[in-house]
């Protein structure tokens, strides 16, 4: 009846409220159906600047609901004739009535499920929910007041953490939480991750990086992430963390928290961590990780190239890395002779070793410095471990993770969301990431260059059907790299390849194979094998990943202790058939004597 009734209205440009309800029996039995704007305003009690407004306007319409039984009502006009005329004439649009905004349970479905992403704004969604439910009308003050109270149901009347840590528990999220000593009910730190994380860090765990950003909840707490990145080049989430501290003792526990997860869940330690140089962050993780190699990539002091280069000035300004006049000088005057045993020959020597021209240069500079300072082996322990070459693939800076700094802040309306909403922003996130790599996966998978097709990629062999696409451009820079050390009748004696051993700077960083192995197989006519790329840049995952596929069957047994076999022996001569005459005669005389006893 209402629903009835109150459609009428929104035709005639007014609104209904219910009023008067009369009971008996414990049955509703009559009510009145007023105008919204029926009666007079009350006197305002605030005592305040801001003073309210009144939806009544003195109007009197008002018809009687009746009930005749039960689920049939009788609507009757209001026998005094005062309440069947409105005071004013009929509204411009049915928005102006709160009985013609209510929200309803397909319209709440529809507005929280387009609230999910924070980038919709509240028109946005007005527009959807118009479009999905033409005959809705509502204002964008009741799209933020459905929200709010759609984000209040979800709390349960719990604090935002307290729901959060409820949620965790009910959807078996792992997840470590630092309490105050002072309060043992107060959040100081708090490390989580996702299935999916665990899924991905198992499978691309040979390099991690952290970094932390701010601005994402209303607790000023900055986030500390930590990454990874695929055999596409694509980032992904391996650990989320919130400390209410930047010093030390935060970082350490952050550290030790990463550790305990590895631990939970059989991952291997990373063999390289990238951090930014800094040592509240640094130190922690090198005591947390004492097998891990930390790359520090502030200062990118890696970078192969002579210190007078015309690009030099150019590059982004570095305190540590530049040299002045005197350190130039001092780098191409440098020798072994008369070197001082003190902490700016080591510098000296150093910066030889990072500037050198060409990979032999660099080699015997760092030799020069192991053999000059051989006593100082923690430095020169200390500079191996951070700057010289290992197993990253690739990755040398924290610019993934610090993408994923800004990807967060992507599903986030603004930086004061409480905690709920931010384990809801990485949900999202986790989504649509997990989406976004598989579709990527299968593009990478069905998808071939043209210049590894044909004969121009035979060398690759079955290359370009089990590693990314990523993979094959890093062989064919070096594909590229010995081609031009291949004779040719226009270039029959090119200039040869520079020399190579097992600790070649490609093969060693990316995982794959070097412009000398290239320029092997094509001499030998010979193709590569997936087992020529490490099992980082495959497109599937590797069965040998789980341990139990690398147990093997007993070898089949070659010496058991069944029925012995006899060797052959050679005969004596004193045994042989010929001389029987003569055994009879010793024999003979033998038996003589020793005669035999009584009988």
């Amino acid at each position: 009846m209402f629903d009835l009734v109150n459609l009428f209205a929104k035709e005639n440009g007014f609104g209904i409220v219910r009023r008067n309800a009369y009971s008996y029996k414990g049955r509703r039995i009559r009510y009145s159906l007023q105008c919204d704007r029926f009666g007079q305003p009350g006197a305002s009690k605030g005592a305040g600047l801001r003073q309210r407004k009144s939806w009544k306007f003195g109007c009197k319409w008002m018809v009687v609901a009746e009930a005749l039984e039960e689920g049939k009502w009788l609507l009757r006009q209001h026998p005094n004739l005062e309440h069947s005329q409105h005071n004013r004439g009929p509204s411009i649009t049915s928005s102006a009535h709160p009985s013609h905004r209510r929200v309803t349970t397909p319209v709440r479905a529809t507005i929280e499920s387009t609230s999910r992403r924070v980038g919709n704004r509240a028109r946005d969604v007005r527009a959807v929910v118009e479009e999905q439910h033409p005959e809705s009308s509502f204002t964008q003050r009741d799209i933020y007041n459905a929200r709010a109270l759609m984000n209040r149901k979800k709390l349960n009347g719990y604090t935002p953490f307290a729901a959060l840590v409820k949620l965790f528990d009910e959807m078996e999220i792992p997840y470590l939480v630092k309490w105050a000593d002072d309060q043992p009910n107060r959040l100081l730190g708090l490390v989580r991750t996702f299935p999916y994380c665990i899924q991905m860090w198992k499978r691309f765990l040979e390099v991690i990086g952290f970094d932390n950003t701010y601005n994402t909840n209303r607790f000023k707490l900055p986030l500390f992430q930590a990454t990874g990145q695929t055999y596409l080049g694509t980032v992904f989430n391996a650990a989320f963390d919130l400390i209410d501290n930047e010093r030390r003792e935060g970082f350490q526990f952050l550290a030790e928290s990463i550790r305990q997860l590895i631990g939970q869940h059989t991952i291997r330690q990373p063999d390289v961590i990238i951090t930014d140089f800094d040592d509240s962050m640094k130190a922690p993780s090198m005591i947390s990780f004492l097998m891990c190699s930390n790359n520090f990539a502030s200062i990118t002091l890696t970078r192969i190239s002579s210190p007078d280069d015309s690009d030099w000035e150019d590059s982004a300004p570095q305190a540590q890395a530049e040299l002045s006049v005197t350190d130039k000088q001092l780098v191409h005057a440098l020798t072994g002779d008369g070197i001082p045993h003190t902490y700016r020959r080591v510098l000296m020597m150093w910066k030889r070793v990072l500037f050198a021209r060409t990979e032999e240069a660099h080699e015997k500079a760092w030799r020069d410095l192991c053999k000059k300072f051989d006593d100082q082996r923690l430095i020169l322990r200390y500079l191996h471990g951070t700057y010289l070459p290992h197993r990253n693939f690739g990755i040398r800076v924290t610019s993934g993770t610090e993408a994923s700094n800004n990807n967060i802040k992507s599903y986030l309306l603004n930086g004061m969301s409480h905690l709920y909403r931010l384990v809801e922003a990485m949900q999202d996130m986790m989504k649509d990431q997990e989406r976004d790599f598989k579709d990527a996966c299968a593009q990478d998978e069905v998808l071939t260059a043209r210049e590894y097709l044909g004969s121009s990629g035979d060398y690759l062999g079955d290359l370009p059907t089990v590693i990314s696409s990523k993979a094959l451009r890093l062989i064919n820079k070096q594909y590229r790299i010995a081609r031009k050390a291949v004779p040719t009748g226009k270039n029959p004696f090119p200039e040869p390849l520079s020399g190579c051993n097992d600790d070649c700077s490609v093969s060693v960083e990316l995982g794959v194979s070097c412009c000398h192995k290239v320029y092997a197989k094509l001499g030998s006519a010979t193709s590569f094998t997936r087992y020529d790329v490490h099992s980082h840049w495959r497109l599937r995952d590797s069965s040998f990943q789980d341990p139990c596929r690398w147990i093997l069957d007993p070898r089949i047994a070659s010496a058991l202790r069944g029925r012995p076999k006899n060797t052959a022996q050679p005969v004596p001569s004193r045994m042989a058939i010929g001389g029987r005459s003569q055994n009879v005669s010793q024999l003979t005389s033998l038996a003589a004597r020793h005669p035999a006893g009584r009988k």
